[in-house]
Protein backbone atom coordinates (compact mmCIF):
# COMPACT_ATOMS: atom_id res chain seq x y z
CA UNK A 1 0.00 0.00 0.00
CA UNK A 2 3.12 2.46 0.96
CA UNK A 3 3.97 1.32 -2.41
CA UNK A 4 1.06 2.49 -4.26
CA UNK A 5 0.53 5.85 -2.42
CA UNK A 6 4.42 6.60 -3.02
CA UNK A 7 3.81 6.16 -7.33
CA UNK A 8 0.69 8.22 -6.64
CA UNK A 9 2.87 10.76 -4.98
CA UNK A 10 5.65 10.75 -7.86
CA UNK A 11 3.54 10.63 -10.90
CA UNK A 12 1.88 14.02 -9.04
CA UNK A 13 5.53 15.58 -8.89
CA UNK A 14 6.90 15.00 -12.43
CA UNK A 15 3.51 16.84 -13.44
CA UNK A 16 4.99 19.77 -11.28
CA UNK A 17 8.21 19.35 -12.19
CA UNK A 18 7.65 19.63 -15.94
CA UNK A 19 5.36 22.57 -15.24
CA UNK A 20 8.66 24.32 -13.25
CA UNK A 21 10.77 23.78 -16.31
CA UNK A 22 7.89 24.90 -18.76
CA UNK A 23 7.60 28.27 -16.88
CA UNK A 24 11.12 29.08 -15.94
CA UNK A 25 12.10 28.91 -19.53
CA UNK A 26 9.31 31.49 -20.09
CA UNK A 27 11.31 33.16 -17.33
CA UNK A 28 14.34 32.82 -18.57
CA UNK A 29 13.37 33.83 -22.35
CA UNK A 30 10.56 36.87 -21.59
CA UNK A 31 10.65 38.02 -18.66
CA UNK A 32 9.10 41.06 -18.83
CA UNK A 33 6.44 40.27 -20.59
CA UNK A 34 5.97 36.87 -19.03
CA UNK A 35 5.99 38.17 -15.14
CA UNK A 36 1.96 39.27 -14.87
CA UNK A 37 1.17 36.05 -16.51
CA UNK A 38 3.33 33.89 -14.80
CA UNK A 39 2.92 35.15 -11.22
CA UNK A 40 -1.12 34.49 -12.11
CA UNK A 41 -0.38 31.33 -13.50
CA UNK A 42 1.67 30.42 -10.71
CA UNK A 43 -0.73 31.90 -8.28
CA UNK A 44 -3.51 29.75 -9.67
CA UNK A 45 -1.22 26.30 -10.24
CA UNK A 46 -0.52 26.35 -6.71
CA UNK A 47 -4.05 26.50 -5.24
CA UNK A 48 -4.80 24.06 -8.00
CA UNK A 49 -1.90 21.92 -6.51
CA UNK A 50 -3.53 22.89 -3.20
CA UNK A 51 -6.96 21.36 -3.57
CA UNK A 52 -5.00 18.38 -5.44
CA UNK A 53 -3.20 17.18 -2.18
CA UNK A 54 -6.39 18.17 0.23
CA UNK A 55 -8.51 15.47 -2.24
CA UNK A 56 -5.89 13.14 -2.60
CA UNK A 57 -5.51 13.10 1.08
CA UNK A 58 -9.84 13.02 1.75
CA UNK A 59 -9.15 9.59 -0.43
CA UNK A 60 -6.21 7.86 0.96
CA UNK A 61 -7.24 4.60 2.52
CA UNK A 62 -6.27 4.94 6.63
CA UNK A 63 -2.85 2.97 6.36
CA UNK A 64 -1.67 5.76 3.81
CA UNK A 65 -2.59 8.43 5.67
CA UNK A 66 0.15 7.86 8.42
CA UNK A 67 2.71 8.89 5.76
CA UNK A 68 0.83 11.76 4.45
CA UNK A 69 1.92 15.35 4.32
CA UNK A 70 -0.84 16.26 1.62
CA UNK A 71 -3.18 18.00 4.07
CA UNK A 72 -0.81 20.20 5.08
CA UNK A 73 0.84 20.73 1.82
CA UNK A 74 -2.72 21.56 0.57
CA UNK A 75 -3.89 24.48 2.96
CA UNK A 76 -0.33 25.71 2.51
CA UNK A 77 -0.31 25.74 -1.24
CA UNK A 78 -3.94 27.30 -1.32
CA UNK A 79 -3.44 29.75 1.23
CA UNK A 80 0.13 30.87 -0.85
CA UNK A 81 -1.51 30.94 -4.21
CA UNK A 82 -4.44 33.07 -2.97
CA UNK A 83 -2.26 35.58 -1.30
CA UNK A 84 0.28 35.69 -4.68
CA UNK A 85 -3.46 36.36 -6.66
CA UNK A 86 -4.37 39.17 -3.93
CA UNK A 87 -1.24 40.83 -4.37
CA UNK A 88 -0.06 40.20 -8.14
CA UNK A 89 1.97 43.72 -7.89
CA UNK A 90 3.45 43.87 -4.53
CA UNK A 91 4.57 39.79 -5.57
CA UNK A 92 6.20 40.83 -9.18
CA UNK A 93 8.69 42.67 -6.43
CA UNK A 94 9.08 39.27 -4.38
CA UNK A 95 8.41 37.02 -6.74
CA UNK A 96 11.98 35.21 -6.50
CA UNK A 97 11.45 35.34 -2.74
CA UNK A 98 8.84 33.60 -2.73
CA UNK A 99 9.64 30.85 -5.10
CA UNK A 100 12.47 30.29 -2.95
CA UNK A 101 9.93 30.12 -0.34
CA UNK A 102 8.36 26.84 -1.81
CA UNK A 103 11.32 25.63 -3.13
CA UNK A 104 12.77 25.49 0.44
CA UNK A 105 9.77 24.07 1.79
CA UNK A 106 8.63 21.76 -0.12
CA UNK A 107 12.81 20.43 -0.32
CA UNK A 108 12.09 20.15 3.60
CA UNK A 109 9.11 17.63 3.17
CA UNK A 110 11.43 15.60 0.38
CA UNK A 111 14.44 15.17 3.07
CA UNK A 112 11.83 14.39 5.67
CA UNK A 113 10.19 12.19 3.67
CA UNK A 114 13.75 10.09 2.68
CA UNK A 115 14.34 9.72 6.45
CA UNK A 116 10.59 7.99 6.62
CA UNK A 117 11.69 5.61 3.69
CA UNK A 118 15.06 5.16 5.39
CA UNK A 119 12.84 3.97 8.15
CA UNK A 120 11.24 1.64 6.33
CA UNK A 121 15.02 0.11 5.23
CA UNK A 122 14.53 1.19 1.44
CA UNK A 123 17.99 1.33 0.22
CA UNK A 124 17.61 4.00 -2.29
CA UNK A 125 16.24 6.57 0.43
CA UNK A 126 19.44 8.66 -0.37
CA UNK A 127 18.59 9.65 -3.34
CA UNK A 128 15.32 11.38 -2.28
CA UNK A 129 17.91 12.52 0.35
CA UNK A 130 20.53 14.27 -1.93
CA UNK A 131 17.38 15.63 -4.48
CA UNK A 132 15.95 17.08 -1.44
CA UNK A 133 19.06 18.68 -0.37
CA UNK A 134 19.71 19.88 -3.93
CA UNK A 135 16.79 21.17 -3.94
CA UNK A 136 17.21 23.21 -0.75
CA UNK A 137 20.58 24.68 -1.82
CA UNK A 138 19.46 26.22 -5.30
CA UNK A 139 16.11 27.79 -2.64
CA UNK A 140 18.68 28.96 -0.33
CA UNK A 141 20.31 30.41 -3.06
CA UNK A 142 17.85 32.37 -4.52
CA UNK A 143 16.77 33.93 -0.85
CA UNK A 144 19.87 35.02 -0.10
CA UNK A 145 21.25 36.53 -3.05
CA UNK A 146 20.64 40.04 -3.83
CA UNK A 147 20.14 41.52 -7.13
CA UNK A 148 19.73 44.85 -8.31
CA UNK A 149 16.19 44.70 -10.33
CA UNK A 150 13.25 42.61 -11.10
CA UNK A 151 14.28 41.11 -14.17
CA UNK A 152 17.24 40.14 -13.32
CA UNK A 153 15.56 38.54 -10.44
CA UNK A 154 12.87 36.98 -12.76
CA UNK A 155 15.51 35.43 -14.72
CA UNK A 156 17.93 33.91 -12.08
CA UNK A 157 14.83 32.52 -10.79
CA UNK A 158 13.80 31.00 -13.82
CA UNK A 159 17.28 29.73 -14.00
CA UNK A 160 16.97 28.32 -10.58
CA UNK A 161 13.28 27.05 -11.18
CA UNK A 162 14.80 25.14 -13.94
CA UNK A 163 17.52 23.32 -12.50
CA UNK A 164 14.79 22.51 -9.42
CA UNK A 165 12.07 21.06 -11.87
CA UNK A 166 14.68 19.26 -13.48
CA UNK A 167 16.19 17.83 -10.37
CA UNK A 168 12.73 16.73 -9.60
CA UNK A 169 11.67 15.49 -12.11
CA UNK A 170 14.69 12.72 -12.65
CA UNK A 171 14.25 11.90 -8.85
CA UNK A 172 10.63 11.36 -9.42
CA UNK A 173 11.12 9.55 -12.96
CA UNK A 174 14.02 7.55 -10.73
CA UNK A 175 11.62 6.43 -8.13
CA UNK A 176 8.86 5.58 -10.35
CA UNK A 177 11.22 3.20 -12.05
CA UNK A 178 12.37 1.94 -8.58
CA UNK A 179 8.81 1.37 -8.17
CA UNK A 180 8.28 -0.91 -10.82
CA UNK A 181 10.73 -3.47 -9.78
CA UNK A 182 9.27 -3.81 -6.57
Amino acid sequence: MVIEYLKKHEKASILISILMIIVSILLIIRPTTFLTTVILIFGFGIVLEGLMRIIVYIFLPKEEKIYSYDILEGIFSILAGILILAWKERVMAVFPLLISFWIVIKSMLKIQFSFQLKNLDEKSWIGVLISGILTLIFGLIIFFNPWGTVITLTVLSGIMLLITGIVELCGSIYWLYHFRKV
